[in-house]
């Protein structure tokens, strides 16, 4: 009350607010998945979910940087078999690959979409050109990051 800022009337507030400042602190510019979030609260995968969707949504300018870091760490660990395929990559978390979907959708729409491959559990597919146009996306992320600045831009 003293610094002006609204107090928590619920529990989900406190929840949000606390899992706000670990994103912050203790991820070191990350943002994790719904299984991380579920071991650390004690909620199921669905709760996790909602929560970090939560976090992300009222927070969305405050947490652009660790989003952006995040994915362009997940685009750097994608794997290619063969020259010219597509690359693949390991997503454990469903708000992230709603993040490149989305993403794949604003800044090219006309190129094909992240994939799921079918045998896998968080395996996905990633066509070369999507990949490209992703990786020239963020970019800007990862060179902030390797100066300790601030990523603005969308």
């Amino acid at each position: 009350m003293l610094l002006g800022r609204q107090l928590p009337t619920r529990a989900d507030e406190i929840r949000e607010r606390r899992l706000f400042l670990l994103l912050k602190h203790y991820f070191g510019g990350r943002i994790p998945g719904e299984t991380e979030v579920s071991q650390m609260f004690q909620l199921n995968e669905r709760q996790s979910s909602h929560l970090l969707r939560n976090v992300r949504v009222k927070n969305k300018f405050e947490l652009e940087h660790e989003l952006m870091s995040t994915l362009h760490a997940i685009l750097a660990s994608a794997t290619r078999e063969a020259e010219g395929g597509p690359y693949t990559v390991v997503i454990t978390s469903s708000m992230m690959v709603e993040e490149l979907r989305q993403t794949v959708t604003r800044i090219a729409p006309t190129l094909d979409q992240v994939a799921k491959v079918p045998s896998a559990a968080s395996v996905y597919s990633i066509p070369a050109d999507t990949y490209q146009a992703l990786l020239e996306h963020f970019e800007p992320a990862r060179r902030e990051a390797a100066v300790g600045g601030r990523f603005l831009g969308i």
